[in-house]
Formats: C-alpha cells, structure tokens, sequence
C-alpha cells in the first residue's frame, strides 16, 4: 500500500512516532516507481500516476506492507479520515472511495 499525507498534518502528528513496523516512510519517486511497479491495468496505472503528479512532492509518502484479510490496516484509515490518500493499490482507493461516499449521504 502507498499513502499520502499533507505536509502539515504530517508534520503535527505523525512525524517521529513510530507508526508500524510494516510502515516506512518513502521518497515522492519511490511512490511512483511502486505505483509502476503494482498497477497491472494500464488506465489504472496511468490514473495513478497522473493522481500522484497532482500532489505536492514534499508531502509525506509512505509504503505500507499488508494482508488484505487484516481488518486493522482499514479500521485506521477510517480513523485518519481525510488527513490520508490511499494511492495504491487502486482497488482499495475505489473501496475507499465509495464508503467515504456513503458516509457522506448519510449527513446530506
């Protein structure tokens, strides 16, 4: 998994605690190199890629290494809301997406 956080929630909260042993902090070019690397589906990838473009280079990226069957990853970001973007792998990001969107309709 690659995640994305803002430079300033970063920053605040999460830089010099030691999150997870299966997270490590990684350069803007490692992400993208994983995004090459994990996307198979060529528009995927290229989505991807162009997502990653978009973002700023001095946010916070990181490499996060996981089962699909562990429920912890997912439960903490829920948690983390708004302040993280899943980047990779593109089905998570679509699952995510839609149950941010569900959520939202419930306070519409």
């Amino acid at each position: 998994m690659v995640l994305r956080f803002d430079r300033t929630f970063h920053q605040s909260y999460m830089q010099g605690i030691s999150i997870h042993h299966t997270c490590t902090a990684i350069e803007y070019d490692r992400a993208a190199t994983l995004i090459k690397q994990y996307t198979p589906n060529p528009e995927h990838r290229s989505a991807l890629l162009q997502i990653l473009q978009s973002r700023p280079t001095d946010d916070a990226y990181y490499q996060v290494t996981y089962r699909d069957t562990d429920y912890y990853p997912l439960r903490w970001l829920r948690a983390l809301g708004s302040e993280v973007e899943i980047l990779l792998p593109w089905d998570l990001r679509q699952k995510m997406a839609v149950e941010i969107q569900k959520t939202g309709n419930l306070y519409q």
